[in-house]
């Protein structure tokens, strides 16, 4: 393999959480905009149908990403960051991973033809890929997947030398890469078109991966075995984390209502989908930045970090739950229309993933990951359980409902645990003000739709409940200096400027 291309930054270069964070925001804008945006394109050009079978299809992709990840990604981005300015320990610790992520691939290809080979055997006959809604053919996904995974560590990897603008870049290029031609392969090739699309998106970020280098020793003795404990702790979490969910309730519809459900399914998720996508990407420096701080106030700058992105994000999912029933219909067409119900419940299901995703970042840089093993059990045995119970009475309903208790249940599980660890990093004092403003930013949106049932009245309905939002932030949630300071901003940074004007809207 050719030499590494990206070296981690200086120590004199201390990104900021802030600046990480944009870049983070921007790429994961992109990513979930191309997913979101690519969905749409396959409802439109493939019908319900197509859209169940390229959404199978990228299930068992990404079931298996997550099975085979053993935790090694997020290792990169809680050992990298500590190593910094030590440019030889980054090297071992690399060095150890990236044999490990050849072994992981390898392992999940046998995996996925297994599961295939039981579950949908047909992917293996020659004309699997043929036809308007064919089934698409093993080696497509088997390649899929490996893209994939490298896709992920590729990300990971620049995650952990704090390399969120390199991301950034990629995302972009893949996102654009991606719309394009998926437009174009599904007119033409059908299912299979579209799914190279899904392959060319994450392809810069995995060519990261490919050109990364075997060079030096891997870390050995006590450190390997730290490294390996934690990725191992973090990988049984991972397996049982909102991530995963989203797909088990999907699979439960497909074999209990049929492929038409699974497509309708799939479109009530997207806008769910759309804002865990942002969610993880917001919290992408989050991990990295708690890792790279020391001990001592590490409380402070963990409830910092959670109230601002809990700040971005809670109102994009009561606002999405606000606006679903007339978005459904408006994107993906009127066959869709009856998804619309599910994907306000669905958004709210979201909120619980969020709550969730961001404290376990928290409770991964306390090293206390092994401790969210007990609510993604939680989660997956109720979304399994509520699932087989709702979805054959209720259909894509049940499976909405069951979701969102699945999630609300490890949110509070979550939210304890982390309270019990470092008391006092969540605090009602923030938090209730962001709810409570959030309720009303969808009480307001759905109220103008509700008096103007129009798909125009989205151009209020939008912005009112963002003012809305606004307004009562700055009535009920206090910010001080503190907070400033604790997320890395420079009063003469453009980013502190802002800061500091959002600081003095926001005080009452």
């Amino acid at each position: 393999m050719s030499a590494a291309v990206h070296e981690p930054a200086a120590a004199s270069e201390n990104p900021t959480f802030v600046r990480n964070s944009f870049f983070s925001v921007i790429s994961g804008i992109m990513s979930s905009f191309a997913g979101f945006a690519s969905g749409i394109i396959v409802a439109r050009i493939l019908g319900v149908s197509g859209t169940g079978t390229i959404a199978m299809a990228l299930w068992m992709v990404f079931a298996a990403v997550t099975l085979s990840d053993w935790g090694l990604t997020g290792a990169l981005a809680r050992f990298l960051p500590p190593a910094r300015g030590n440019p030889a320990e980054t090297r071992q610790v690399t060095t150890y991973l990236v044999w490990a992520f050849w072994a992981s691939v390898a392992s999940g290809l046998l995996l996925l033809a297994g599961a295939m080979a039981l579950w949908w055997p047909e992917a293996f006959t020659i004309e699997a890929w043929r036809g308007e809604h064919g089934t698409l053919s093993f080696g497509l996904i088997a390649f899929c997947f490996v893209i994939h995974m490298a896709n992920s560590f590729g990300y990971h990897y620049l995650r952990g030398i704090e390399r969120f603008g390199t991301i950034a870049t990629y995302s972009i290029s893949g996102s654009v890469a991606q719309i394009g031609i998926v437009l174009v392969g599904s007119m033409l090739f059908g299912p299979s078109g579209a799914m190279i699309a899904y392959i060319v998106g994450s392809l810069p970020l995995a060519i990261i991966t490919f050109r990364l280098a075997l060079r030096g020793r891997p870390i050995r003795g006590d450190y390997r075995r730290r490294v390996t404990r934690y990725s191992a702790t973090l990988w049984i979490a991972g397996l049982l984390s909102p991530l995963l969910w989203t797909r088990v309730d999907l699979i439960l519809v497909e074999r209990l209502q049929g492929l038409n459900a699974a497509g309708l399914f799939t479109a009530a998720a997207a806008f769910s989908a759309l804002l865990i996508q942002i969610c993880v990407m917001l919290c992408g420096a989050v991990l990295p930045h708690l890792s790279a701080a020391g001990e001592q106030g590490r409380r402070a700058t963990s409830s910092a970090t959670l109230k601002a992105v809990l700040f971005l994000l809670m109102p994009m999912v009561f606002g999405t739950a606000a606006i679903a029933p007339r978005l459904i219909p408006l994107v993906y067409g009127p066959d869709f229309a009856s998804a619309g119900l599910p994907a306000v419940i669905l958004a709210l299901a979201a909120g619980g993933s969020v709550i969730t995703i961001a404290l376990s970042n928290v409770m991964n840089a306390l090293d206390q990951n092994a401790k969210l093993v007990i609510g993604g059990a939680t989660g997956c045995v109720l979304t399994i359980a509520l699932g087989l119970a709702l979805i054959p009475h209720y259909g894509i309903m049940g499976a909405a409902a069951a979701r969102f208790g699945a999630q609300a249940t490890v949110a509070c599980i979550t939210l304890y645990q982390l309270n019990r660890v470092q008391p006092g990093t969540v605090s009602w004092s923030w938090f209730r003000p962001i709810a409570v403003a959030s309720i009303w930013c969808a009480l307001t949106a759905a109220g103008i739709l509700h008096l103007w049932p129009s798909d125009y009245a989205l151009i209020l309905a939008v912005p009112a409940g963002g003012l809305v939002y606004l307004a009562l932030c700055r009535i009920l949630l206090k910010l001080d200096e503190a907070d400033i300071r604790l997320l890395g901003l420079k009063p003469s940074s453009s980013a502190g400027r802002a800061a500091s004007m959002m600081t003095k809207f926001m005080r009452a």
